[in-house]
């Protein structure tokens, strides 16, 4: 929120942290993305051009994309009732402080719903929901990504400072921070290339049971 608000632009965990490691890329993956994308900011204040960057270009259009796709690949029929262009552009006009006040988010929302629900429901801690990721990463998958990492092949792919991702990772593993975003890209760029580009079947080596 306070990145958004002082127009630092770029995806942040829940923790603050960013959700790429772009000191983990190797130079040639750098130099071949640039730089990070500048968004249009058709608005007077910082707020209203961070959700419409979220709107149109980034944070709406990739969940949604994965989700049609999650939808489609299980048969079931997805509903997303806040998205209702009527309710999207109303929200849209509101001040900032009816979205926002004292760090809180979705500030009209809860005032709403004070009737109907006890303060520990409209007032709880931020909680991401994702997979599990940061403690199989931490349990039962450590070893094996930590071996994955140090790979012959990780190294060569020519994608990652291999090096510095075995050092992001074991002080990720030894319990400095809880954003797991970066080190789960890592793994999935590299079994997505054993599969698709080295016709790999099955389960790594590394992360066999």
């Amino acid at each position: 929120m306070r990145a958004a608000l002082s127009g630092r632009a770029g995806p942040v965990y829940q923790d603050g942290t960013a959700f790429l490691a772009p000191d983990a890329l190797s130079p040639d993956v750098v130099r071949l993305a640039g730089a990070y994308p500048a968004f249009p900011a058709p608005y007077a204040d910082r707020l209203r051009n961070a959700l419409y960057r979220d709107l149109r270009h980034t944070k709406l259009p990739r969940v949604l994309r994965m989700n049609d796709r999650l939808s489609m690949a299980f048969g079931r029929e997805l509903r997303e009732p806040y998205l209702d262009h009527r309710v999207v552009e109303w929200v849209f006009r509101l001040a900032g402080d009816q979205r926002i006040r004292a760090g809180r988010s979705k500030e009209l929302l809860r005032r709403a719903m004070a009737p109907r629900l006890p303060d520990d429901v409209r007032f709880p801690g931020k909680r991401a929901v994702v997979t599990p990721q940061r403690e199989w990463l931490k349990g039962p998958l450590a070893d094996g990504v930590e071996a994955l990492l140090a790979s012959g092949r990780f190294a060569a792919r020519g994608l990652f400072d291999a090096p510095r991702c075995r050092e992001t990772f074991r002080r990720f593993r030894s319990g400095e921070g809880s954003n797991a975003f970066f080190v789960w890209q890592w793994v999935g760029a590299e079994l997505w290339h054993r599969r698709f580009v080295d016709g790999d079947e099955g389960v790594p080596e590394e992360l066999a049971p």
